[in-house]
């Protein structure tokens, strides 16, 4: 999943996460320890531990 992420950043591409029947877009801003950083047009920042991602798409 990190390594998505990662690409993600790199490549400016959007991302869906989904989260315990709860579903994240946004833009990924920075990967960093167990968590990552994104941001959309509702929050400029939304913080997400890694461990709690159950699927990623990116777009």
């Amino acid at each position: 999943m990190r390594e998505l992420l990662e690409m993600a950043r790199n490549e400016n591409k959007s991302v869906m996460l989904y989260l315990k029947g709860l579903t994240i877009a946004g833009g990924v801003t920075k990967v960093a320890g167990n968590v990552v950083e994104l941001h959309n047009r509702e929050c400029s920042r939304i913080m997400v531990r890694i461990d709690a991602i159950d699927a990623i798409a990116m777009a």
